[in-house]
């Protein structure tokens, strides 16, 4: 099968790297980062000792009491908010990967797998696969985590009955080095491995694609708006770059490409 070439003729093609806007300089992008790191640390030490006293004062009341609910609200709230700081820290690229040779379709095929049995009332998820995808050096974690989140707004933008999910994993060479449009941050010129969820939802308007990975931009009244920021992260941290493809009404596609 042969991957269909990249699109930089479409003017609703938008290479997105984190959104940074044009008066941010690398200097103070690099202050953001270790402002956000210490935070985390200095959230991250308060939000333990909080978790153990929340866990020696549940000892001490009736576990089914108003009290004891109380606690284990208290405690959930301290985990989400765990969760939002770890979230915010990966998608300004603090967490560095942990690189090994992986199978990259085996990646994708197994948390299709899983993604899709937590979604049975869409059309399905289709996988497509090229022959011959090389290894490539990532960590397979947080690849599968990247997936993960493409496939679950691909989920939530769709309804029973607009078709099913497509999945593409493969390769393409780039000719030309790209300027990354956000951040002024290039893909150099050669071959990428790359992954495509693919749906045929709500899709975005060009000026929802342009804010999509924007940390804590969201069009949806819950969420906080992370995921895409998140993803855009880890396959900066990786060397690659994700390809944002969408009109309204039309659906959207996602490739996400890593280095070779």
């Amino acid at each position: 099968m042969t991957a269909a070439p990249l699109d930089t003729g479409d003017r609703r093609l938008q290479i997105s790297p984190l959104h940074v806007p044009d008066a941010v300089t690398p200097a103070v992008e690099s202050s953001l980062v270790t402002l956000v790191a210490g935070l985390s640390h200095v959230v991250n030490n308060q939000l333990t000792a909080l978790l153990g006293n929340i866990e020696l004062a549940s000892h001490d009341v009736d576990p089914d009491s108003a009290a004891a609910h109380r606690l284990s609200e208290s405690e959930a709230a301290a985990r989400r908010i765990g969760a939002v700081m770890r979230s915010l820290s990966t998608a300004i690229g603090f967490h560095w990967p942990r690189t090994a040779i992986a199978d990259l379709p085996e990646i994708v095929r197994s948390t299709c797998a899983r993604i899709g049995a937590e979604a049975p009332d869409r059309d399905g998820i289709g996988l497509e696969v090229q022959d011959d995808v090389p290894a490539v050096a990532c960590d397979p974690g947080q690849v599968a985590q990247v997936v993960e989140i493409l496939l679950h707004n691909a989920i939530e933008a769709t309804v029973a009955g607009d078709g099913p999910i497509v999945v593409r994993v493969g390769t393409v060479r780039i000719a030309h080095r790209l300027r990354l449009a956000s951040a002024g941050l290039p893909l150099a010129a050669g071959r990428y491995a790359f992954v495509e969820v693919e749906d045929t939802g709500s899709g975005m308007d060009r000026e929802t694609l342009g804010r999509a990975f924007e940390p804590f931009f969201s069009t949806r009244v819950t969420g906080r708006g992370l995921s895409l920021a998140v993803a855009l992260g880890i396959v900066r941290a990786h060397g690659g770059g994700i390809v944002a493809q969408s009109s309204a009404g039309y659906g959207t596609t996602m490739r996400v490409l890593l280095p070779v």
